[in-house]
């Protein structure tokens, strides 16, 4: 499995541990930067092949890497598709970050594209194209525009979900494949505990 973060694989693996106890330990977390060094194991040597590192860092930074996400959220937004434009601002006491319409001194713009992927009684699938990376930018985006993340009490959810967890799911990762040059996508399966929401 590849994620996007040492921190998003730290959980996975505490809450996989928790679902099928010491089984999980036969499950392999990655994260993307990580997936890529373990390529130079497969190709050569690092000398022989630093090109990969090189231009994998260089996919980072130009943005040619594109994540998708799926997010069940408390209220539908208004409109069902759009990009969302703030100022994220990171307090680090309480590990939050807040969304803010105009520039702030320590805020860094964030950029995501959203559409609605289909609606329940009681909640609303969408699935957002992050077009920056902030910390929290999803959770902070979503409600800021008054459509906070079912179970994220942090940034508004009226209530937590059973397992302590947020309806927050790294649903897709897409890139060129360092090596071969072809577009590679990786999928995760929706999230078991999402059935009947």
């Amino acid at each position: 499995m590849v994620t996007f973060s040492r921190a998003a694989a730290t959980e996975f693996k505490k809450r996989l541990v928790g679902l099928i106890g010491n089984a999980a330990n036969f499950v392999e977390i990655k994260t993307f930067h990580s997936y890529c060094f373990d390529l130079l194991g497969k190709i050569g040597t690092l000398e022989a092949s630093s090109n990969v590192v090189k231009d994998a860092a260089e996919m980072i930074r130009n943005g040619e890497i594109h994540k998708r996400y799926w997010a069940v959220v408390e209220t539908p937004p208004n409109p069902e598709e759009g990009t969302l434009t703030h100022y994220i601002v990171r307090d680090g006491r309480t590990n939050r970050s807040r969304a803010y319409d105009k520039p702030k001194a320590d805020g860094k713009k964030a950029m995501l594209n959203y559409r609605v992927l289909g609606c329940s009684t009681r909640y609303t699938l969408v699935e957002v194209e992050l077009l920056t990376g902030r910390h929290h930018q999803i959770r902070a985006q979503l409600s800021k525009i008054g459509c906070p993340i079912k179970g994220d009490l942090k940034y508004g959810a009226p209530r937590s979900n059973p397992d302590g967890g947020i309806s927050l799911h790294a649903r897709r990762i897409t890139f060129t494949h360092p090596v071969k040059k072809e577009p590679l996508t990786i999928e995760a399966p929706v999230p078991s505990s999402w059935k009947g929401v």
